[in-house]
């Protein structure tokens, strides 16, 4: 297939005909070649042009990018960097700047999506760089012609396009692009790929090997839109609260373990290295208890096959008693008492879920947190209770106990009733969680 038809039908598939969206123009080959198609196809799009400030030619190209747009009267949109503000790994920080300003202006001039140049080249060397840094095998796709980055669409119509069809597509059509040195700099590894290792890997091997690592490709990605039909459904049935997200993995093999992990951890913004992916399936496989793998923005809570993801802070320090009464509040939950009758609430689940409620007796009751040394009787502790009734022991401190003279009469995560009591009114407790509190 030419390569107007390849990106023609691409459109027509992801029904591009009446939204605008937006071209990632970095004048290279692959997107120029992209630009002539678009205005030959009469296509309704932006450009977005980034000026990494890597070169001192790089503004003045910027602006004959500029002036090719407002000559074809595209609207155009520049972004310039300065490699001495970012931190970090200066590839990985321009990636971040260059697809936080594409959703900019998707969002802002709504562009149904970002189209970028990446070809078949270009997911052969992803592909090996991943093989090569053990990446799981779902994600050995590495790009997709269709991703959505957070709420960022991208298409990339050439990725089954070897660069050599692209050049002979320029070559005919007489359409100059720009060289940036950049590419052959062996300070950077995808430069070092292109110039060394895959040369030496096609003489070795006497094959095409691009052409074999976009097979591996292709089945990695069948493997995910597989595993995606199969155990999606799965992730709807996480528990949400004001602490945080809760999954039963129980019944899973350790293999959908992590592509669970994997998938719900992106929605989450978390990273987790292969020693904490390899650590979670295998203590989440095991059912093990009262284990944490802490993360850049939460941690993983891990308790007899449940896994919690939270920044919530469990760490309670107060043990001071409220006495009560309705509208009381106690840390951050609040207390509400009615003489209607009401299903009971109780059990470790529904406090997670933020609520629970239970029967009262006559008399004054109080509130406290409970502490390490809290006796549930006269000969057992409370935390010996807990655990006999596999209460998560990160949680046993969320929420307080129920007192009468100076005896705890009810707690709200075993699900049972400490002692007999006779209904007189209903006490439900709902947790009001902020960013700034704890309960």
């Amino acid at each position: 297939m030419k390569l107007k038809e390849t990106v023609s039908s691409f459109l027509k598939r992801e029904n591009a005909e009446s939204q605008p969206f937006l071209l990632a123009l970095s004048g290279g080959a692959d997107s120029a070649s992209l630009f002539h198609i678009l205005l030959n196809l009469g296509k309704k799009f932006h450009v977005a042009h980034v000026d990494h400030g890597w070169r001192e030619s790089s503004a003045q190209e910027a602006k004959q990018i500029q002036e090719q747009c407002e000559d074809a009267e595209i609207p155009f949109h520049l972004l310039t960097l300065k490699p001495s503000e970012i931190e970090g790994n200066l590839e990985d920080g321009c990636r971040r700047a260059r697809l936080a300003f594409f959703s900019h202006l998707c969002e802002i001039h709504g562009l149904k999506a970002v189209m970028t140049g990446h070809h078949g080249g270009d997911q052969a060397e992803t592909v090996l760089k991943r093989v090569l840094e053990g990446a799981s095998f779902s994600a050995l796709c590495a790009m997709r012609e269709q991703s959505l980055h957070q709420s960022l669409l991208v298409w990339r119509p050439l990725l089954s396009t070897n660069k050599e069809k692209i050049y002979k597509y320029l070559e005919s059509n007489g359409l100059s692009f720009i060289v940036d040195p950049s590419n052959d700099n062996p300070t950077y590894l995808r430069a070092r790929m292109r110039k060394n290792i895959f040369p030496y890997l096609q003489n070795e091997f006497s094959k095409n090997i691009s052409s074999n690592l976009c097979y591996i490709a292709e089945q990695s990605r069948n493997l995910d839109f597989y595993l995606e039909e199969k155990l999606s459904h799965y992730l709807e049935h996480r528990v949400k609260g004001p602490f945080g997200v809760l999954m039963n993995f129980s019944g899973h093999h350790p293999f959908e373990i992590e592509w669970l992990l994997r998938k719900w951890m992106y929605q989450e913004n978390e990273t987790l290295t292969r020693t904490q992916m390899q650590n979670a399936v295998h203590l989440l496989h095991n059912h093990d208890a009262n284990k944490q793998i802490p993360l850049s923005n939460g941690t993983l809570y891990i308790d007899r096959a449940y896994l919690f993801y939270s920044s919530y802070n469990f760490l309670r320090t107060s043990s001071e008693e409220v006495f009560l009464e309705d509208g009381q509040k106690i840390g951050n939950w609040t207390c509400s008492l009615s003489k209607v009758e009401q299903d009971e609430n109780l059990g470790w689940k529904e406090v997670w879920k933020g609520t629970c409620a239970c029967s009262l007796g006559e008399g004054d009751y109080y509130l406290k947190y409970p502490s390490i040394n809290e006796m549930r009787s006269s000969s057992e502790l409370l935390s010996k209770w807990w655990s006999k009734q596999k209460v998560p022991a990160f949680m046993r401190q969320v929420v307080p106990v129920l007192m009468k003279e100076g005896k705890v009469v009810q707690e709200f995560l075993s699900g049972r009733h400490l002692s007999e009591i006779k209904s007189d009114r209903y006490l439900t407790l709902t947790c009001f969680l902020d960013s700034q509190a704890n309960c």
